[in-house]
Order: structure tokens, then C-alpha cells, then sequence
């Protein structure tokens, strides 16, 4: 969302909670609750930020990541489809996380990150996926700041995921709940279904970014 359609919606509906956690680069607005998620962006499988004038009057505990490092950790060394179901077990267990305090681990690797070199190489990453598939998509698209990844629709999207996954390039579902809980007519069911959010983040560079447009073009042909 651009900064105006939400102070519109602010002046609407005055109280409103941002959800920008796929939009960690937009600054937040004054008097708009507004949350952050790190483990989009980052190497790090917690942690978190809000944005808020509210004052909470309870003590929190301090959050213990070590335990959940594995899947970042075997990435490194082996292949990431190895590690998935770390990936999964640690994504299950924040459904009965109670709110902490951001752990020493996480808060210290976000303190090593060259915020500025990831903006730069997520716009660009961006920019080359918007420049060979932008006439091919069908989304109407608004160039964010730092994009979480490149939002590519096509009618068979499932199918080309499929493909890709194929050559070894996964391309989550987003929302997967939401195919279970809407009818397929619903735009809501089209968008999860079709949309293939594109990596285009700063472990990747231009190099990546055309190879996974040749491989994308194979798939849709």
C-alpha cells in the first residue's frame, strides 16, 4: 500500500493495525500500529518488530533461539529441501508462542546486516524480474521499496510451480489455509493459487535473477 491509501483508510476508520510484515523497508506512519516481521527477510527464524504508542504493563520473558537454528544453519552446508521439515516444525510452533522479547541471538544478527546493500539488491533483483515479465503479468503492480519477492501471476500458476519445483526452484503458497477455506470461484482462491512469488531477495543477484526467467519461461511454454 502506498503511504496516502493508508492515512485514507486512517482517516476512515481511525483505528487500524498495519500488517507490513511482506514490507519490512516501508517506514511506519505516526498513530498506526504497525508490525514487522524479520525471518521474511533475514537469516533468522524469529523475531519481530511493532510499531506502537501503546504502553504494555506486563514483564516479558526473553525469547531462546538456539533451538531453531537448524534449518538456517543446514542450509549453508547442505541442500535446503534437507532441512524443510525443521522449517516446518519451527513455523508450527509459534501457533502456541506466548509474546516475548526478542531473543539475544536474533536481536545480534540483525545488528550484523547491511540493511542498505539488502534494499539495494532486493530493487534491483525487482526491477530485472518487473523488466522481462512485466508485460506477461497480469497484476497491475506497485514497485515497493525493498520487495519481499516479485509477485508473478498466470492463469496455471500451480502448475508452473510444479514444473519449477521440478528443476529444483520452489516457489512457496502463500496463505495455504486460504485454498481450504474459499471457493475456487473467489479471488481470494485465484490470487494463492496463481500468484508465484518470485525470489528476489539478496542472497540472489541479476545472474540468478536470469536464470530463474529462462527456466519460468520453459515452464510457461
Amino acid at each position: 500500500m502506498t503511504e496516502g491509501k493508508v492515512l485514507d483508510l486512517k482517516r476512515q476508520y481511525v483505528q487500524i493495525i498495519l500488517d507490513n510484515i511482506q514490507a519490512f523497508f516501508q517506514k511506519p506512519l505516526a498513530g498506526i500500529d504497525t508490525i514487522y516481521s524479520c525471518r521474511k527477510f533475514f537469516g533468522v527464524l524469529d523475531g519481530g518488530y511493532l510499531s506502537t504508542d501503546a504502553k504494555l504493563n506486563e514483564e516479558l520473558e526473553v525469547d531462546v533461539s538456539r533451538d531453531r537454528m537448524t534449518h538456517i544453519l543446514g542450509c549453508y552446508e547442505g541442500a535446503a529441501s534437507d532441512y524443510y521439515s525443521y522449517f516446518q516444525n519451527n513455523d508450527a510452533s509459534f501457533k502456541i508462542e506466548p509474546l516475548k522479547y526478542m531473543s539475544k541471538l536474533t536481536h545480534n544478527i540483525l545488528g550484523a546486516i547491511d540493511y542498505e546493500r539488502v534494499r539495494r539488491i532486493r530493487n534491483e533483483n525487482y526491477a530485472y524480474l518487473e523488466s522481462e515479465l512485466g508485460g506477461q503479468n497480469k497484476l497491475n503492480l506497485i514497485t515497493p521499496d525493498g520487495a519481499f519477492a516479485y509477485p508473478f501471476y498466470m492463469e496455471n500458476g500451480i502448475d508452473i510451480r510444479k514444473a519449477l519445483a521440478q528443476k529444483k526452484i520452489y516457489i512457496p503458497i502463500l496463505w495455504p489455509n486460504v485454498l481450504a477455506d474459499t471457493p475456487e470461484e473467489s479471488i481470494e482462491y485465484k490470487y494463492v493459487k496463481n500468484i508465484l512469488p518470485l525470489p528476489c531477495d539478496q542472497r540472489y543477484g541479476i545472474k540468478d535473477m536470469k536464470y530463474l526467467v529462462e527456466e519460468l519461461r520453459k515452464c510457461i511454454n
